[in-house]
């Protein structure tokens, strides 16, 4: 949980956007959906494994900041996912998640704990 708090409070701030998995594991749902909400951050909680839903959200994001653009405060926008989610053991497609949050820039975090190095290297698939 040090690493997602740290991650996520040195990143974002009132304002910014952050889009999560909501497959997640219990206490980091609770940190983004209480936590986060309570310090003004806006959070979606979707399926963002679901290519199609993540590039909707992000487009309508993207669509908005356009809209906006005479606002000198742009909001950063997260994505936020375990590679492979905790209970559910669902995995994630990081390469594919990785180049839709490229394409509308979005910063993605990935949880990798389940994985571990041993099994999963985010960093390098996306490399």
């Amino acid at each position: 949980m040090g690493a997602i708090v740290a991650a996520t409070m040195s990143n974002c701030k009132s304002g910014d956007l952050i889009i999560v998995n909501s497959g997640i594991y219990g206490a980091t749902y609770e940190f983004f959906n209480v936590d986060m909400r309570r310090l003004g951050a806006d959070v979606i909680l979707e399926d963002v494994f679901d290519v199609n839903v993540l590039e909707k959200i992000l487009k309508d994001v993207s669509g908005y900041q356009r809209y906006m653009e005479n606002d000198t405060s742009q909001r950063k926008v997260m994505v936020f996912l375990e590679s492979i989610t905790n209970p559910l053991v669902k995995v994630a497609n990081i390469l594919c998640i990785a180049e839709i949050c490229q394409k509308y820039g979005a910063m993605l975090v990935v949880d990798n704990t389940m994985a571990t190095p041993l099994r999963m290297k985010p960093i390098l698939e996306v490399s």
